[in-house]
């Protein structure tokens, strides 16, 4: 959990820890912290302990010291606290903890979307202001500024590992791993140029390849033989912080060059299927076929392998004088896509 923690305090926690002296005549303030064992993770909220040393070396008291924290963007405050010390003997020293906690989901509200996936700039302010008895008051200030590691560095989709099984498509799925434990879920829409296609939630899993489970809402046997854009909408509800990212996918139709017709096999006339496997693996297919000759009606099937960019020829039956009505059914069962192909000829 504290490796895992550290990521945040890139941001907020870190720098604070580092010691920081501040001297305005003959007062001291440090403050630092013990890295190993500062602070803690409670839910989504970071607790973290600082120790405080603030030594007065001068002959007379110091009263009201505050000790103010402020970190912004370019634009918005992102963590603002303030700590006050009542008063400080001559000659004495103040030793103490304050307690700082810091909703991390609270902040990613703060920060938006883009600084979970994006580096930034970031600047801590701290201002000490005290009275040195009645004589006088002073003030120290220190600034610098932080580098910003996104927190989410991966959230992405396997779009060339989709697939389709049965009524639904499977989206495998990366996103990177949160310093806190966290209850999240993902849900995903997935578009075509005529609405949508499929959709589903599930629980969100960090930090390793993951798949869900999206559940077609229409038939889709069209992009058995059509190009098509999908639009991926993504979105991942963390503790009630919404990340939302969309992925354009060009869906690449797996049958092509379909065609039909009639030619001659050792002299004798047969109609024949033809078709291009365009996936990037093999296509297990079946033809189902029903054949009207004169009024009778013949079925059949048969399966074969296509392997990746080869050509298929399929010699359906051979033909006889008379009126046929044929209805052909290609079957690409590892997709779950088919297609269906009337045809009528005369002999």
């Amino acid at each position: 959990m504290i490796k895992s923690v550290m990521v945040i305090l890139n941001l907020i926690i870190a720098s604070l820890f580092f010691t920081m002296l501040y001297s305005a005549a003959n007062v001291d303030v440090n403050i630092q912290v013990n890295t190993s064992s500062g602070f803690a993770v409670n839910g989504d909220n970071l607790q973290a302990a600082v120790p405080v040393t603030v030594k007065n070396n001068g002959l007379y008291p110091i009263k009201d010291v505050v000790i103010s924290l402020n970190i912004t963007n370019s634009s918005n405050a992102i963590y603002e606290k303030t700590f006050k010390i009542k008063e400080i003997d001559a000659l004495k020293e103040y030793n103490g903890v304050f307690n700082v906690v810091l909703n991390l989901t609270e902040l990613y509200k703060k920060l938006g979307d883009y600084y979970l996936f994006h580096e930034g700039k970031f600047k801590i302010n701290i201002d000490v202001h005290a009275h040195y008895w009645v004589l006088a008051e002073f003030e120290a200030n220190y600034s610098h500024n932080l580098d910003w590691h996104p927190l989410l560095y991966a959230y992405r989709i396997y779009t060339d590992e989709i697939k389709f099984q049965e009524e639904n498509i499977i989206v495998p799925y990366f996103i990177s791993k949160l310093p806190i434990n966290v209850n999240a879920t993902l849900s995903m829409v997935v578009k075509d140029s005529w609405g949508t296609i499929a959709k589903g939630s599930s629980k969100l899993i960090f930090d390793r390849k993951s798949k869900i489970t999206l559940h077609l809402v229409r038939s889709i046997d069209y992009l058995l033989t059509k190009k098509e854009t999908w639009n991926i909408l993504c979105k991942a509800n963390i503790n009630g912080l919404v990340v939302e990212k969309e992925f354009k996918y060009q869906w690449v139709p797996p049958v092509t060059n379909l065609a039909i017709g009639e030619t001659l096999v050792n002299n004798t006339p047969y109609v024949y299927l033809s078709f291009k496997n365009n996936y990037n693996s093999p296509l297990n297919v079946e033809i189902i076929k029903a054949i009207t000759h004169d009024g009778n009606l013949t079925k059949g099937c048969e399966n074969l392998t296509v392997e990746p960019q080869k050509m298929a020829t399929v010699y359906l039956f051979p033909l006889q004088r008379g009126n046929y009505h044929v209805e052909i059914t290609i079957v690409v069962k590892n997709l779950n896509l088919r297609k269906t192909i009337s045809y009528d000829l005369e002999v």
